[in-house]
């Protein structure tokens, strides 16, 4: 006989999830305290407060026209009009927009949160989880972005330069895919800060550091010439793509192996393990 847990989990699905982050979203999770408690939805403090003074509104001038240019619909149960998993994405990604921003606000402290808030957010984190994604802050345009769990690409991003970190993070962001130019930038800022590191390989990685550092020049992300236009004019957008992806995750690899190495992680394991054999002798 199957737990009640169990057969919650069974039924666990992304849409089902969206709506009832949604109707959290929508209610009224916040309130203060004045000569009577006045109650209040989250969009509305937000409107309030935070947006005019928001970098992430860009020229929006109101939750309406925010959720205009989202394309943050409903219908008239207030369900998101959402049928796939990109969907369900953008409409999360600015649930957590609107929550953490004002949560990081001088404001937030005035409102107290209900039940119902903190659901929200354990919710957004469990559906975040289970779509295998994560949250990054963008400080700089004060936004936060879902994208991809990538473990290879957070240790990576944890060794570089801020914005190198943040441009890795990034790159498999959902609305970046087809978007060439946008991923091409990406590449070159991420193959500018390990220039050096790619033309001194390590013994041993050579061809793949020399491999990394050719596509890189050749696919003009770090040289434009005649010759390299002529590269990636015959290629098709689906193949460049392609090709970036690789890129990506060799330049990934080769930032790792070089860390490994000056972290002298191997060397470290085997002094240990020759220690442990010691000791058993």
């Amino acid at each position: 006989m199957k737990h009640f847990l169990d057969i919650l989990r069974e039924n666990y699905n992304f849409n089902d999830e969206i709506d009832r982050i949604a109707k959290l979203f929508v209610s009224q999770t916040l309130y203060i305290y004045s000569f009577n408690t006045t109650w209040y939805t989250l969009e509305e403090v937000f409107e309030k407060h935070v947006l005019s003074k928001w970098k992430g509104r860009l020229s929006c001038i109101s939750m309406t026209d925010l959720k205009n240019s989202l394309h943050i619909r409903y219908s008239a149960t207030h369900r998101p009009i959402s049928n796939s998993d990109d969907d369900i994405l953008r409409y999360l990604e600015y649930y957590i927009n609107v929550m953490l921003n004002f949560t990081k606000s001088n404001r937030s402290n005035e409102y107290s949160k209900t039940e119902d808030f903190h659901m929200l957010n354990e919710n957004m984190l469990m559906l975040l989880d289970h779509m295998n994604h994560e949250v990054i802050e963008d400080k700089d345009n004060q936004i936060f972005l879902v994208v991809p769990k990538n473990p290879q690409g957070t240790a990576a991003a944890e060794v570089s330069s801020k914005s190198t970190g943040l441009a890795i993070l990034q790159y498999h962001h959902r609305l970046l895919k087809g978007n060439l130019d946008a991923k091409s930038k990406i590449l070159f800022a991420i193959a500018g800060e390990y220039e050096d590191m790619l033309k001194n390989p390590p013994t041993g990685y050579k061809e793949l550091f020399d491999k990394t550092r050719g596509l890189c020049n050749q696919l003009c992300i770090r040289h434009t010439n005649k010759q390299n236009k002529c590269n990636i004019g015959n290629l098709s957008d689906e193949e460049l793509e392609h090709w970036y992806d690789e890129i990506y995750q060799m330049l990934l690899l080769c930032i790792l192996i070089s860390e490994n190495i000056k972290q002298q992680r191997v060397e470290k394991a085997k002094q240990l393990l020759d220690s442990f054999n010691n000791t058993a002798n």
